[in-house]
């Protein structure tokens, strides 16, 4: 089964933050399955489900974020043996109106 590197984009999150309010994150998750859609849905549950138990939940004030997939690509057949299980954390952005989408800040 192939194996896929998949970037997504979260927004309609609402986290206080020192600054301007954090609205989005970006991931970024290896996955195996047969379909870069199948693997773009496969990161869209294990990122739901992270976040739905993790500590960032307990702070936002806006909705679970809805994921936009960024890119989905296939990893060669010998980079396969290399995919180890999915790396955690988010790139947190916040979206200002005069400078656009501005990366905030990374979590673990």
């Amino acid at each position: 089964m192939p194996h896929f590197d998949v970037e997504v984009r979260g927004k309609g999150l609402d986290l206080p933050s020192g600054g301007d309010p954090i609205t989005g994150l970006i991931a970024r998750r290896k996955v195996k399955a047969p379909t870069a859609e199948d693997a773009f849905d496969q990161v869209k549950l294990m990122l739901t489900r992270e976040w739905q138990h993790g500590k960032f939940q307990r702070r936002n004030r806006g909705s679970a974020p809805h994921f936009q997939v960024i890119t989905v690509t296939r990893l060669a057949w010998w980079k396969a043996p290399f995919v180890r299980a999915p790396k955690r954390g988010f790139d947190f952005t916040s979206l200002s109106e005069e400078t656009g989408t501005t990366l905030h800040a990374t979590a673990a």
